[in-house]
Parts: structure tokens; sequence; C-alpha cells
């Protein structure tokens, strides 16, 4: 936690997962509460990568994070998931939706206006080491492009499988917050590495991550 807030990183993304919507288990709200007995927590960034977002997420209003981010994937029935997206709104959080690579952008169009953010998922969520998928790239433009045309100005994120070449290109496609995981904890020089990807030319709504 005190190395997020040392290397000027913007947040820590808190990735949740469940067992069942992806294979692997992660960070919940006792993980977080334990570490904030020790350390002041950073910003968060809570993404749900559960079958069940609607239980998860009141487990992390206390927390006062910058944003809960859900599946479309988890619920795609559009007057459930606005109900779930209201809820976080109202607690004064940013409200998301993340989208697999599997799924067309296409079914976020009549999300748009409920949400602070889309998360774009850059390869397969939970898989650990799992490749970042080229057509990304493209994806994050169809986004901006949905947004654009709603006259919405939304927040374009993108996790999996980023190093800092590949988040500069996700940047130039329209991306305003990076989520890099490995590549970051693997660079000797964390402060620089940080450095660097905050220079990158962010569009409008800023949010490195």
């Amino acid at each position: 936690m005190d190395l997020v807030r040392r290397v000027n990183a913007d947040a820590l993304h808190v990735d949740v997962m469940d067992g069942h919507f992806v294979p692997a288990m992660g960070l919940g709200p006792a993980w977080l509460r334990s570490l904030g007995r020790r350390t002041r927590l950073p910003a968060l960034d809570i993404h749900l990568m559960t079958s069940e977002p609607w239980m998860f997420a009141p487990q992390f209003f206390d927390f006062q994070p910058r944003s809960i981010v859900f599946h479309l994937e988890a619920d795609p029935a559009l007057e459930s998931a606005a109900g779930h997206l209201r809820c976080i709104a109202r607690r004064g959080i940013g409200c998301g939706l993340a989208v697999s690579p599997g799924t067309p952008t296409s079914a976020l169009e009549p999300f748009v206006e409920l949400v602070d953010e889309i998360l774009v998922m850059g390869a397969q969520p939970g898989r650990e080491g799992a490749l970042f998928e080229v057509a990304t790239l493209d994806r994050i433009g169809a986004v901006r492009d949905m947004a654009l045309r709603r006259g919405r100005e939304i927040g374009i994120a993108v996790d999996g499988g980023l190093d800092e070449a590949l988040a500069e290109a996700c940047i130039r496609c329209g991306a305003t917050k990076v989520v890099i995981g490995r590549a970051f904890f693997g660079s000797r020089r964390k402060r620089a590495f940080v450095r660097r990807i905050h220079g990158f030319p962010f569009p409008g709504v800023r949010g490195k991550g």
C-alpha cells in the first residue's frame, strides 16, 4: 500500500474474484479491512469479477473507493444492471461496467447514459498471465465513439496484459485509465515507470490507474 503512494500511482486496482464468474478466488473486503488496520489505504478502484455483483458491491461502500465496476456478462439485463449502477452512484462512488473480450462492445450501448466508466478487458478476466488481445485497441475506439455519439464524456479503462508500450497504444486509441500489474511490479525503477505512464497523451477524462 505504501508503495502505491510512494511511486505516485493514482490508485490501487482491486480484483475481486468469486471462483465462479472466474476460476480464481481473490481479494475481498476482509482483506482490505485487515490492511486498513495496519496502514492507510490508497485510493481504490474495485473491479468485481463475480457472478452476483449486487451481493458484493455494498461490501465495499464503506471504503469509499473511486469506482466500483462490475461485469456486463454477470448481469446483462438493462433494468437490474441499471439499478445496481444507480445504487453505487448514490453513494458518491463512480460506477461502471466491465466487458470481456468475447462480448461485443455494442452490448454496452443501452448503459452509456448510466455509467461513469467502461472497463475494456484486454485479456480474459481472472486468468493469470493471459496475453493482451490486439483487437482491444479497436474496441477502445468503438467505446469512445459510442459515448461521443451520445454526447457523453466517460472514462475508458483498460485492464489485462498491459505493459508500457501497450498502455501507450491504448491511450492513443482513447483510454483514459490503464491498469498495469505484472509490468509495474516487475520494473526495477517503479517511480520512473509511473512517471513515464503519466507522460503519455491521455485524453479528456483522466484516471491513469
